[in-house]
């Protein structure tokens, strides 16, 4: 076995943010990265900048200058987006749990809060869209907020 061979697969049983060590696995010309039975990123190496690799995980993309270390990259931010996927798992637990017509208004405020983000985040600004969507979010709070008061009264 070769020395980097060994340094590899040292560095994938000891990655931390995983219950179990990274796997490699070959799926056409990329190789996937995954743990506990889970893709949590691949890396190919690039044909723009040879000799490099590109590598995705959680959102994030970027090159390293060898697999070992695309790894690495790739370990480092698994522990964040599990705790990112934990605390969306629990909010989306915590929506199931309300009663209607609570869940449904949550649901409307969460989808309104997407689009003014959607609005504010584009390049070209068109205001109009911008306007309507700040309003409908403002209405879906208020509806939210009114229920959810009303529900406190009658209890």
């Amino acid at each position: 076995m070769s020395a980097y061979a060994t340094t590899f697969s040292d560095l994938t049983a000891t990655l931390a943010g995983c219950a179990s060590p990274i796997t490699v696995v070959r799926d056409g010309q990329f190789e996937r990265a995954i743990c506990d039975g889970e893709r949590i990123g691949w890396f190919v190496e690039s044909n723009a900048y040879p000799g490099e690799w590109k590598w995705s995980a959680c959102g994030t993309s970027g090159y390293e200058t060898s697999r070992a270390a695309c790894i690495k990259a790739i370990e480092k931010l698994a522990p964040e987006w599990r705790a990112h996927r934990a605390s969306d798992e629990a909010y989306r637990a915590e929506i199931d749990a309300m009663g209607e017509p609570l869940r449904s208004l949550a649901i409307e405020r969460d989808r309104a809060a997407l689009r003014l983000e959607i609005e504010r985040a584009r390049t070209v600004r068109r205001p109009d869209d911008l306007l309507a969507a700040e309003e409908a979010y403002r209405n879906a709070v208020m509806a939210f907020d009114s229920a959810e008061r009303a529900k406190a009264e009658a209890a």
